[in-house]
């Protein structure tokens, strides 16, 4: 069976971006309530390069535009979130020969955490002082 043709970019480059996010976020009614935040990004990005190699030679492309729609999840509460999130990077190519030379679409997830120790440290300190005799 054969393989899929490929192809390997290397590059150096400046990138700019502008964007529009849509968020709601819960409203806490205590402390200990778990806060969410869920949304989505709009992003259209710019990549102008000072030099790029697709499997190893030079073609001229000086920049190139990336459609990026992505959508969050923030879960948490006042000291530790969650963050998830997924979206797609579309390369905006215009004439086919531009569709030849990017590759397709592609998807990408994260997953992370934030600690907020100071506000850790407050909640720590809190229950100490709440629970002393």
């Amino acid at each position: 069976m054969p393989t899929p043709p490929y192809a390997t970019y290397e590059g150096q480059y400046q990138r700019y971006f502008g964007q529009v996010v849509a968020a709601y976020q819960s409203t806490p009614t205590s402390p200990d309530d778990v806060q969410v935040q869920a949304g989505g990004v709009l992003r259209l990005t710019q990549a102008e390069f000072t030099q790029l190699i697709r499997n190893g030679q030079a073609f001229g492309q000086p920049r190139q535009q990336f459609f990026e729609p992505v959508g969050f999840v923030r879960v948490g509460g006042t000291w530790l979130l969650a963050h998830f999130a997924t979206g797609l990077s579309q390369p905006a190519a215009f004439s086919r020969a531009e569709r030849v030379l990017w590759p397709n679409t592609s998807l990408f997830a994260s997953v992370g955490l934030t600690l907020y120790p100071t506000t850790l440290y407050r909640e720590l300190h809190r229950q100490r002082t709440a629970s002393a005799p």
